[in-house]
């Protein structure tokens, strides 16, 4: 079927009959990271990494708080390191060249276990964490939790399947889990 209104009175592709609509600035999201941990790839984005190998000599340094919460068997790693430690390192990262850094780390920030563990835990003090309250803050998938606690690695409750099915994880092993999986020590 063909316009009757010559080319140049139709309006061009693409083109917006409407004026696009602005959101005030208090209904934009917040950009911060929501999670204590990120993977890998978070990482990269945060640090501007182009390798593997650089973002996990930071971790072995000690320049940030870093975990390998994979199957110990796996050949791969599966890295998570703490979303506010990188910031910190990525400010760093501004001032020295990633070798001069790797060459004389820098402190890591949070500074303080304590402070690690306020930014990691859920913010309750109830013995037991719920399977989502971990995943949330291991920044892992469903399966891959479940998986850790069938091969013994994180202790963890029977649970039923289904809705509302979960296994729950003794704050103290949970703690545990994390202080045996930290790269670069205490």
């Amino acid at each position: 079927m063909t316009s009757s209104l010559p080319c140049s009175a139709r309006p061009a592709l693409g083109s917006v009959a409407h004026p696009p609509i602005q959101l005030p600035l208090s209904r934009l999201q917040d950009p911060r990271i929501k999670i204590p941990m990120v993977d890998l790839a978070g990482a990269f984005a945060i640090l501007g990494c182009a390798k593997e190998p650089e973002i996990v000599d930071f971790a072995e340094s000690g320049s940030c708080w870093a975990w390998h919460i994979g199957d110990l068997n796996a050949r791969r790693c599966e890295w998570r390191f703490l979303a506010k430690s990188l910031t910190s390192l990525q400010a760093s990262l501004k001032d020295m060249d990633i070798d001069e850094l790797l060459l004389h780390p820098i402190k890591r920030q949070p500074a303080t276990w304590a402070e690690v563990l306020s930014i990691v835990l859920p913010r309750h003090d109830k013995p037991f964490f719920s399977g989502r309250e971990c995943k949330r803050a291991l920044n892992c998938r469903r399966v891959h939790f479940i998986n850790l606690i069938y091969s013994g690695q994180l202790p963890g409750s029977d649970y039923r399947r289904g809705p509302n099915g979960s296994p729950s994880v003794a704050r103290k092993d949970f703690i545990h889990f994390l202080e045996q999986r930290l790269v670069g020590g205490l």
